[in-house]
């Protein structure tokens, strides 16, 4: 068995997506892949995954997050 370890960076990046090199550590192969944010919700299997990573690119897009936020703590609180 293989044991597998899978990390997404969310990021806003306004420069050359080609200027950008990622080398592989001693012993370690790496896979990488530019992903929209509607590939990387469709690749996460837990919802709250899915809802985390959501809310973390509305902030990072500068939508109105803030009041979404607010609505779904109170909803909660129901």
């Amino acid at each position: 068995m293989v044991d597998k370890d899978v990390t997404y960076y969310l990021v806003e990046y306004t420069g050359d997506p080609h200027m950008v090199k990622i080398s592989d550590g001693e012993g370690y192969i790496g896979f990488y892949k530019w992903a929209s944010i509607r590939d990387v919700l469709e690749l996460l299997y837990y919802q709250d995954m899915r809802e985390l990573i959501r809310q973390a690119h509305m902030i990072i897009t500068k939508q109105d997050v803030k009041t979404k936020i607010k609505d779904d703590f109170m909803k909660k609180l129901d």
